[in-house]
This record gives C-alpha cells, sequence and structure tokens, in this order.
C-alpha cells in the first residue's frame, strides 16, 4: 500500500487512491494493535543485530565442533589462530564446512519462510490463486537435498560443540535450537521488521505533509 499511497502525481488530487483496499477481508486482524514505526525500528534492530552476531557464533563454533571431530577434543580450549596452527588445511576445511552449511541454510531457509509466509497471507483473506500451491512446491523441489544436508550439518556441528564442553541434554538441545533459530528465522524477521517499519515511517511523513500542504491551502 505504501506504493500507492505515496507513489503517484495525482495522490493530492484524487484521496481514493488510498482506498484501493478496502474490500479486502481483514476482520481477522481488525482488533489487531499496530506497533509504532519506531518500536519497529527498535525490535528489528535488536533482532537483526543478534541475529547477525549469532551467524558469526554459528560459524566459529561449528568449526570448532568438525575440527574437534577430524583431530579429537584436545583442542577445545585453543583460539582459532592456535587451531590453524595445529593444522591449517583441516581447520580450513573445516571453517569451508561451516561457512557453506550457513551459506545453503541462507539460501534456501528465506524462500521456503517468504513463500509459506505468501501462502498464509492467501489463505487468510481467501484470496483464490492458482500459483501458491506451485510456489510451495518449487521451493520445496529445488535445492531441498542441499538444504536438508545443511541442515544435519548445522546441527552436527552445533551438537559436537555443545558436548565438549558439558553433555546435559537440556543445556546441549537448547543450545542447538536456539543458535539455528536466531541465526535465520530471527534475523529474517529483523530485517523484515526494519523494512516494515521504514515504509510505515514513509507513509506516516506523507500523511502529514499532505496534511499540511492542504492547510496552508486553506
Amino acid at each position: 500500500m505504501s506504493s500507492a499511497f505515496r507513489g503517484s502525481s495525482t495522490f493530492y488530487d484524487d484521496p481514493k487512491k488510498t482506498r484501493k483496499f478496502e474490500d479486502l477481508d481483514d476482520s481477522a486482524f481488525e482488533a489487531a494493535a499496530e506497533h509504532p514505526p519506531i518500536l519497529k525500528f527498535l525490535i528489528g534492530g535488536m533482532e537483526a543485530t543478534f541475529g547477525i552476531a549469532s551467524n558469526i557464533v554459528q560459524v566459529t563454533t561449528s568449526t570448532y565442533g568438525f575440527f574437534s571431530l577430524a583431530m579429537g577434543d584436545h583442542y577445545k580450549y585453543l583460539k582459532p589462530t592456535e587451531l590453524f596452527n595445529v593444522s591449517p588445511f583441516i581447520f580450513l576445511m573445516a571453517f569451508f564446512i561451516a561457512g557453506a552449511i550457513q551459506g545453503f541454510l541462507h539460501k534456501n531457509g528465506q524462500s521456503m519462510s517468504s513463500t509459506w509466509a505468501r501462502l498464509r497471507h492467501i489463505q487468510n483473506f481467501n484470496v483464490k490463486s492458482m500459483h501458491a500451491k506451485q510456489s510451495v512446491e518449487n521451493v520445496l523441489t529445488i535445492g531441498t537435498i542441499y538444504f536438508l544436508m545443511a541442515l544435519v550439518g548445522d546441527v552436527a556441528g552445533d551438537v559436537t560443540f555443545a558436548t565438549l564442553y558439558t553433555h546435559q541434554p537440556f543445556f546441549v538441545g537448547s543450545w542447538t535450537i536456539g543458535l539455528t533459530g536466531c541465526s535465520t528465522l530471527l534475523m529474517y524477521d529483523g530485517f523484515t521488521r526494519l523494512w516494515g517499519a521504514w515504509e510505515d515511517s514513509k507513509d506516516y511523513w506523507a500523511y502529514h505533509d499532505k496534511y499540511r500542504t492542504e492547510k496552508r491551502h486553506k
């Protein structure tokens, strides 16, 4: 709606420009409170920042985990540079595996997440679409094998790293689930929320610019 609200040069002459979605059935959401843009910016910024940091932690800890699988757990307290000095080739291979896993997770995870969100939107608003099912099928078939392999490798790296220091099931499980979710879904939600806050703020200023223009002409 933002592009229709701001993009037309005839917006000030045709107030009905913003009413093109009036027949949309959104009764299920009419009582939902809308977050102000500043709150969306704050929440989105925190999510995106924590998500980016989680990706760095994910690759680093998985590198430690894969290195320990090849070399044993005798080096778990060494720094990354010290691991590299122990065995440069094994360290580089472990780092490459960890980075590739994270890359394939993002490559497929984001498209799957957005496609399922689009399908839920279509279902919620009773919009008839012949492409929703095909879109889901395409996402679930292209790169699915790589995605599943990356997901298995991601869990294996997280579990291996965590068990270097503890075997407490709850701790290991929480670490694996939390780190994987924060480095993907939480980060996606953060950037989406930031984009939504930016669009909301543009609509806000466009509305007030129109109000001030009308007031000056009275």
